[in-house]
């Protein structure tokens, strides 16, 4: 992989890095690849490193099996050698302990420079992570330390205007004017950055399994200069962690000479960061959670309430107390039919349910308890099913033990 042609332009106050990506070994056409954010957010509006392209590209060139990512521009000297560990790890997560990784490397060395007034910044979806984040940074850490976060980054081109349409811009606009209301109050200015790289290999499940940890420090790196540490939340706690886009020992191999990207929030499970964000007033009223924004756009609200994250935030909320009228769901409603619905598919959705079991039984509400114990048995009930299915031996003892208690009820005169 070949990334070149680094060029900057700035129309109606606004800047944008682009670079020309050209695949070596895979079948597929050039790309322009780029980056976009007002123009008060950049220090340097004109110089393009290529720091961002190449952190952007690296899992997209392993996945395709380039052997390099060579930029024709400037890069960071620290961040080519830790971006050469990061993807090792992901070739052993993805192909198998020992694979062979792409090299990387750039035409021009060089550290970018350390403004004196940088800001620590982190990604803010909105989601119950992100929130939680901000909340424990605003508790714990005085407003004038270099690490009291003073930028949110909202990224157009990940969920909304990537993976979810938002031909209208609509959606984002909504989520942009409501993110500016919940941060602005607390000293965090809201940075808007619009991308497309998830263009280099768009599929939601490598995106969640290899890429968004990436993408998400790479717009970190395109605001360079503006800002001395990135926050990406964690979506697991520190004993559940996986191969994954995002994880503790992942994300600070995105970093530079001039930014250190900082993986937070892996020592609290979900309740406990929904918690966090409850008791900030614009986090517990303002979380963004929705799997299907353009639904939630529909109904004139924040989320649907009826997706099964929007269920299982619901009953994080009602864990903490504060699931009411100014909770931000279009339907509020909790029975036991609603989370009867919800099909949990993976380890994570079933341990959020497992850290709610014991605050549901204190309450008191048996009939949602009991549709929660079932939605974790029936999951348990289908990872055996497909063991089994997927085991010629245990499917063959499968039959045989059914053959034998077929048998045994034919012997006894039991139907």
């Amino acid at each position: 992989m070949l990334i070149s042609r680094f060029e900057s332009e700035r129309t109606a106050g606004k800047v944008r890095h682009t670079a020309l990506v050209e695949w070596e070994h895979a079948d597929r056409p050039a790309q322009e690849i780029f980056f976009e954010t007002d123009a008060e957010n950049l220090y340097d509006q004109t110089t393009v490193r290529a720091d961002p392209f190449l952190v952007a590209a690296i899992f997209p060139a392993l996945e395709c099996g380039e052997s390099r990512v060579h930029a024709r521009g400037v890069a960071c000297p620290e961040l080519l050698s830790n971006l050469r560990v990061a993807t090792m790890m992901m070739a052993a997560w993805r192909k198998g302990v020992g694979a062979d990784s792409p090299t990387i490397s750039a035409s021009n060395l060089s550290c970018a420079p350390v403004q004196g007034d940088a800001v620590a910044g982190c990604m803010l979806s909105g989601g119950i992570d992100s929130l939680a984040t901000l909340a424990e940074n605003i508790r714990t850490i005085p407003h004038d330390h270099p690490l009291a976060i003073k930028r949110g980054i909202l990224v157009n081109g990940f969920d909304i205007g990537g993976y979810h349409e938002d031909p209208t811009g609509e959606i984002f606009a909504r989520a942009e004017s409501h993110l500016t209301n919940v941060a602005g109050p607390h000293g965090v200015q809201l940075c808007v950055i619009r991308t497309n790289l998830i263009e280099l290999f768009k599929d939601v499940n490598f995106w969640a399994s290899a890429h968004h940890g990436a993408g998400c420090a790479a717009t970190g790196h395109f605001l360079g200069s503006a800002l001395n540490g990135l926050t990406i939340s964690s979506a697991f706690t520190a004993n559940r962690l996986e191969p994954w886009g995002s994880v503790a020992w992942l994300d600070p191999y995105f970093s530079s000479a001039s930014l250190r990207v900082i993986h937070e929030g892996a020592e609290f499970n979900r309740l406990e960061k929904t918690k966090q964000v409850c008791s900030v007033d614009e986090f517990r009223r303002g979380a963004i959670v929705c799997y299907y924004p353009e639904r939630a756009f529909t109904s004139g609200a924040l989320n649907c309430g009826e997706c099964a994250k929007c269920v299982r935030t619901k009953l994080a909320y009602l864990a903490c107390g504060c699931l009411d009228d100014t909770s931000p769901f279009a339907n509020r409603e909790l029975s036991p039919e609603l989370v009867g619905r919800i099909r949990l598919k993976n380890t994570y959705s079933v341990s959020a349910y497992e850290e709610l079991l014991e605050s549901m039984a204190e309450s008191g509400n048996d009939e949602v308890l009991a549709a929660m114990q079932r939605a974790v048995f029936d999951y348990h009930v289908r990872q055996r099913q497909e063991k089994r299915d997927h085991n010629p031996l245990l499917r063959y003892s499968g039959k045989v033990w059914r053959k034998l208690v077929r048998a045994a009820k034919v012997s006894s005169g039991r139907p």
